[in-house]
């Protein structure tokens, strides 16, 4: 049970760009969608919370 919790986790979206929404399980230094440097930034949990 523990595993597929840990596995599921993994899978959600942990950046997100400020400019376009972009969302990514990895940091990037610019967004890959809409190319804007430095606006990839840390999804909290109370954010993923609100949007789901």
């Amino acid at each position: 049970m523990i595993r597929i919790i840990s596995r599921e986790s993994d899978k959600k979206e942990k950046y997100r760009c400020s400019q376009c929404g972009f969302n990514g399980g990895q940091l990037h230094w610019n967004c890959p969608s809409c190319k804007s440097w430095q606006t990839i930034k840390p999804v909290l949990e109370y954010e993923k919370k609100v949007v789901n």
